[in-house]
């Protein structure tokens, strides 16, 4: 999708400036007329109900995410314990923190930029430090833990479609939290395997992937004798995996 600058300006002037044009303004527009995202411009993004920063320059929360999250927030009102894995900017699990009371949020990560916005938003949010432990793990290595549920945005993009890839994605967002090997499942099918070891009984895992994946997932699954069930985002696209153990 091609983008807008005019409209991104008018939206960075109200957004961030209240406004009222001044040198700092004017340098922001070259950054976007540059083709830098807007999210990084204006310093982050808001999500469902919550601030999410991005001044350490990790993946920006996408609108699908958004969604299928708010779909999954009556479902785990009284979840307690809770997994956001490659958790990024940590929207997932401070949007919980934020919407279920009782919930305690483990945020793990492998990047260390990662580990310092997660840390920045959980005090940006006023979320109570003793609800929330972040840990640089890669995937499962070091969670010790059992959960109720566990949350992954994981890297998905096959390597072989960068050619698709918005040109500001490409030029701007940490490629680590974008491309996952040929398929772009690398992560996924680690995750499905390890999450079965992390899963209290009757928790529910929920995994992000892009839409024609579906079809490489649901093999993979039956190949281990799994089963989940797919949710479409608000474009009709098949976007989340959800996973009994």
């Amino acid at each position: 999708m091609e983008r807008n600058y005019e409209k991104e300006k008018t939206w960075l002037l109200e957004e961030k400036y209240g406004g009222v044009p001044n040198e700092n303004f004017h340098r922001d527009a070259l950054r976007v007329e540059r083709g830098e995202p807007l999210a990084y411009v204006i310093g982050g993004v808001p999500f469902l109900g919550c601030d999410i920063a991005l001044g350490e320059r990790v993946l920006i929360p996408r609108a699908e995410t958004e969604h299928w999250v708010a779909r999954a927030l009556p479902e785990i009102k009284s979840a307690q314990k809770i997994l956001d894995l490659c958790a990024g900017s940590g929207c997932i699990g401070i949007t919980i923190l934020s919407h279920i009371p009782g919930a305690i949020v483990d945020f793990a990560d492998i990047d260390p930029a990662a580990i310092q916005q997660i840390k920045k938003n959980i005090s940006l949010n006023g979320i109570n430090e003793r609800r929330a432990r972040v840990i640089k793990s890669d995937l499962f290595k070091k969670i010790d833990g059992s959960y109720d549920i566990i949350f992954a945005n994981p890297p998905y993009i096959n390597e072989r479609r960068k050619r698709h890839v918005q040109k500001s994605v490409l030029d701007f967002e940490p490629h680590r939290a974008l491309f996952a090997g040929d398929d772009g499942l690398a992560l996924i099918k680690k995750i499905i395997d390890g999450a079965t070891k992390h899963l209290r009984v009757g928790g529910t895992l929920f995994v992000e992937f892009d839409s024609w994946q579906k079809p490489l997932i649901e093999k993979y699954l039956r190949a281990r004798g799994k089963k989940g069930k797919f949710l479409k985002d608000q474009y009709g696209k098949w976007r989340v995996l959800k996973m009994n153990a």
